[in-house]
């Protein structure tokens, strides 16, 4: 009974970090929906909101205790990146060969989000938020934390 209680919070935590970090997602996809115009009140809006959602992610994790540290420096890790790499140009390639659309709806979906929103909120977006809040939730929660002694089963997952 105690390992289950313990399988469902582990469950629980990475649930709660995954729809924490899609916040800001979530908020500049509802603007655009909305066809609300992007001021400079906006974009600073936005901004703060991407920030202050990396900035909420970081404080739970050091509230939590969880531990981020994931040594990449030796040669299993490095041979797990190495073949997620060689999975994914599979997969790319497998996927593009059997489908013979050369633009998607989820591509058409994004094109039209990076040419509505401002560079800006897209930079923060994109090169600040995004990649922390993936880290964190994916690489540190399900490869760092949950995963550690599987790490085959963290790469497919995550």
């Amino acid at each position: 009974m105690d390992r289950l209680l313990k399988i469902g919070k582990s469950i629980g935590i990475f649930l709660i970090f995954f729809l924490l970090s899609q916040i800001s997602s979530f908020v500049v996809g509802l603007i655009q929906h909305m066809n609300v115009k992007v001021d400079r009140l906006s974009v600073l809006w936005l901004i703060f909101t991407i920030l202050g959602n990396v900035w909420l992610i970081i404080y739970l994790v050091r509230k939590l205790g969880i531990s981020l540290s994931i040594d990449f420096l030796n040669r299993r890790t490095i041979g797990m990146i190495i073949l997620g790499i060689l999975g994914m140009f599979l997969t790319v390639i497998l996927t593009a060969s059997i489908f013979d659309s050369k633009n998607t709806s989820n591509q058409e979906i994004l094109d039209k989000l990076v040419k509505s929103m401002p560079k800006l909120v897209m930079f923060f977006m994109v090169v600040v938020g995004a990649p922390v809040m993936e880290e964190i939730t994916f690489r540190g929660i399900i490869m760092g934390k949950y995963l550690n002694k599987f790490p085959l089963i963290g790469l497919l997952v995550s």
